[in-house]
């Protein structure tokens, strides 16, 4: 008990030098470091849920679980377990600049805490250089108006019926800024433009334009924002509306507005996360564009250990296709975890689906499955951080109409730049 409290003094201190505050600061983010997991990158969303987006409870939830990270490797040394067993994700080949960037405490200071035998090298650094980013993000607030972005290079290589055998290429920028209103609001914007090297959309505009604050105890968010449907199985590129995130330990979110492909399109989901794992329920109702009604629901989870990541999720809707289909399912297993931060990480993803063409919207793999009439078949890809905020990655899928029972066949790569 005595180890676990010092322990938590010592971060207590790290975080708050890191940050340069006692955990009230604003974290910004809008596009920089956004989701970059391999088959979830057709619409890398700059609203995406890993962002930071002006919310303190986020930022202290992440110091949390790197504290938690932390007390469940020091008891594991304490019952015996190998000091190298630790429940960091993806932690090899993590280089050891962040100690040589804490300018609060000596060397000497930090060889006399590794020697406590709390914890080990590679896991000190690992942590170190966590809370280092989570503070420079934090920083980000003292700041009138903050800027970040993303420039990205695609391929896609597609093979199989006639009317998908088309590649594809082009370069995609977002340009996000994001002002404090006040303490309880934050307003948020994104450029957008894409350019066509090879059958690709030539376009530029205002993407996103959005605010973000407190009423009470929920968060609102007003405006033209991205929204992550299903983990990217429903949905994943921009929506108009309104939506109200509340609760707790079980957090609900209520949202309603339209997207690109719907109208009057109303979402209630419940999720619950713990540390090794989580759980989601929800419910989509919209009218597509051809006048008719359909009504999605989704159960699933995720579970996490060691470096991997297993998970499933059940799918039904109220249409059904021409086959009588409305019911379909996904499965995925990831190994590592990407952070576009640090160079030398990586994220590994496998994906197996079955979906009816009514339990999605639009898709947001990057295979060709929301141009079938549902789809079944295996995606598989790597991202992999070359250098500090440049990603590097190729997917690979195989796909089959669920209806018509033609093929399709894509290769997927990218490098992408964050600023």
């Amino acid at each position: 008990m005595k180890k676990k409290f010092g322990l938590l003094f010592a971060m207590a201190t790290v975080i708050n030098m890191a940050t340069g505050n006692h955990f009230d600061g604003e974290p910004n983010g809008n596009v920089v470091h956004a989701s970059t997991k391999a088959m979830d990158m057709n619409e890398v969303d700059p609203n995406s849920t890993a962002v930071l987006q002006g919310n303190p409870e986020k930022l202290e939830a992440e110091i949390t679980q790197l504290t938690t990270e932390i007390i469940v490797h020091t008891e594991s040394n304490a019952i015996g377990i190998d000091k190298k067993t630790t429940f960091l994700r993806n932690n090899a080949d993590i280089e050891s600049k962040a100690t040589s960037r804490l300018n609060y405490a000596t060397d000497a200071d930090h060889t006399s805490f590794l020697n406590t035998g709390y914890i080990d090298q590679e896991t000190y650094t690992a942590l170190i250089d966590e809370l280092m980013h989570v503070g420079m993000r934090s920083k980000h607030s003292d700041n009138k108006v903050n800027f970040d972005g993303e420039i990205r290079y695609h391929y896609a290589s597609n093979n199989g019926s006639e009317r998908w055998d088309r590649d594809s290429s082009g370069i995609r920028i977002y340009l996000g800024a994001d002002a404090v209103l006040n303490k309880d609001w934050h307003a948020y914007g994104v450029l957008e433009s894409k350019q066509s090297l090879r059958n690709y959309n030539n376009e530029f505009k205002l993407s996103r334009l959005y605010v973000v604050g407190k009423v009470g105890t929920s968060t609102v968010t007003a405006g033209s924002f991205g929204y992550l449907m299903a983990e990217g199985n429903i949905y994943d590129s921009g929506f108009e509306g309104i939506q109200i995130d509340f609760g707790g330990p079980v957090q609900y979110r209520l949202s309603y507005g339209e997207t690109n492909d719907t109208k009057e399109t109303a979402i209630a989901t419940a999720r619950y996360e713990d540390f090794d794992y989580n759980l989601e329920a929800g419910v989509y109702h919209y009218q597509r564009d051809d006048s008719k009604q359909n009504t999605i629901w989704t159960i699933g989870g995720n579970y996490n250990f060691s470096n991997f990541s297993i998970g499933a999720m059940a799918l039904g809707s109220s249409l059904k296709d021409s086959k009588g289909n409305s019911n379909g399912y996904v499965l995925s297993l990831s190994y590592g975890e990407l952070k576009s931060w640090r160079p030398g990480t990586y994220e590994i993803v496998a994906k197996s689906y079955n979906q009816p063409a009514g339990t999605y919207i639009a898709h947001g793999m990057n295979g060709i499955g929301s141009s079938m009439q549902g789809f079944k078949g295996y995606g598989v890809g790597i991202n992999y951080t070359l250098k500090e905020n440049f990603v590097a990655g190729i997917e690979h899928y195989k796909l089959t109409d669920r209806v018509s029972e033609a093929k399709g066949d894509t290769w997927w790569s990218h490098l992408t730049y964050y600023f």
